[in-house]
């Protein structure tokens, strides 16, 4: 009996799950389509049409995750009862941790008999990557239900992370299920080609390392929430070119730069792995945030000398033993070793002479969401307070 119902689809190739009878006619689906999870969980390669969403929606699939750079034309989306999760990843690059814990905290929001699906451009590489994160945590079976404690704490932090008072049984208190090379192995097995690159591969196994440290210290990512002070600011930039961020390893750079990365280019020496290949990024996009230490008025004068402007800069004013705290749970981080020298460094405050159009002061998770919120556009900036010299 053929049914346009939801979550009854009739599929004309069982196999290749590519042909779905909607609204009386058959539609093929986008190429790549699979079930990691039957019933749950799936990738495919990018969406094209609002046709491809709505056959999607014929599949019961009611969260499609984007994980490329641009997201799909909201038009794609208007009155289907589908929504769209972005997480910016650049071609070829891994998404972020904070991308696939909150990846899995909107999943964890999903009704029970709602479905997902994520896709990147060819559903291999950037959405592999994060479905690989999916098999590394839980394997190729629905996730147990988070308890009231961790479904609170994924509310307020958009973070799948296991709070301290978390209760079994729960999503967030199992071990990661997979080794990294389970998950690629399992994952190419059902879609091959998936994970394109060695960074993408190095993500995962620095993912699997995060996933057993929480498992090992339950609470411990809420050292990230600590500390209180509002947002300062001294002078007056609605529209940098330039964002430096300033602090010491752990501080929260990271986590800042990831969430302005919708209107800037996140260059990262821990990911570039060189001074030069950031400076060849920070000349040749028009929006860049710079995620370094940059500790010293010296080596922020060097990045000014490139002429990007006008520029900002953003000291993170964090705890010592904070920091410290934060670093211990970086296993394979690429900042660990060099982190922990850091922390014995003195960072020089920032201040407008150095030539920059404006110094924010982030001394605490609320400050750095403001900040976030203010450098997007989200909120106007915050009342002129000079706190850092002039």
């Amino acid at each position: 009996m053929i049914s346009d119902t939801p979550h009854e689809p009739i599929e004309k190739d069982a196999r290749t799950r590519r042909d779905v009878w909607v609204s009386g006619t058959w539609h093929r689906l986008p190429r790549n389509f699979s079930w990691i999870v039957p019933g749950y969980l799936a990738g495919i390669s990018q969406p094209r049409t609002r046709d491809d969403i709505c056959a999607l929606a014929a599949l019961g699939i009611r969260l499609v995750v984007t994980v490329m750079d641009e997201p799909l034309p909201a038009a794609f989306f208007q009155d289907t009862g589908v929504r769209n999760l972005v997480l910016p990843v650049r071609d070829s690059w891994p998404p972020t941790t904070d991308m696939i814990d909150h990846f899995f905290a909107t999943l964890a929001a999903l009704p029970l008999t709602d479905r997902a699906v994520v896709h990147c451009g060819g559903g291999v590489g950037r959405a592999g990557t994060t479905l690989a994160c999916y098999l590394l945590k839980y394997g190729a079976m629905r996730p147990t239900p988070l308890c009231t404690a961790c479904t609170n704490a994924a509310h307020d932090m958009s973070r799948a992370i296991r709070a301290p008072d978390c209760t079994e049984p729960c999503g967030n208190a199992v071990a990661p299920f997979m080794t990294p090379t389970a998950a690629i192995t399992w994952l190419r097995t059902a879609r091959p080609k998936s994970l394109e690159t060695v960074a993408q591969e190095q993500f995962l196994k620095e993912y699997a390392d995060v996933l057993w440290r929480r498992y090992a210290c339950p609470g411990s990512d809420f050292q990230l929430v600590t500390g209180d002070g509002a947002l300062r600011r001294n002078g007056q930039c609605t529209m940098p070119a330039l964002v430096m961020l300033v602090g010491l390893p752990g501080s929260g750079k990271s986590w800042v730069a990831e969430r302005l990365a919708a209107r800037f280019t996140h260059v990262s020496q821990d990911l570039l792995g060189d001074r030069g290949a950031c400076e060849f990024e920070v000349k040749t996009h028009p929006r860049v945030v710079l995620d370094r230490c940059n500790s010293t008025r010296a080596d922020r004068a060097a990045w000014l000398a490139l002429g990007k402007r006008p520029a900002v800069v953003v000291h993170f004013d964090v705890d010592l033993d904070v920091c410290a705290a934060r670093i211990r749970g970086r296993i394979n981080h690429p900042t660990l070793k060099s982190g922990r020298r850091a922390l014995k460094q003195v960072v020089e405050l920032p201040t407008l002479d150095e030539g920059f159009a404006a110094v924010y002061t982030v001394p605490s998770y609320a400050a750095a969401q403001e900040l976030v919120d203010v450098l997007t556009g989200v909120s106007p900036p915050t009342a002129n307070v000079a706190s850092n010299g002039t």
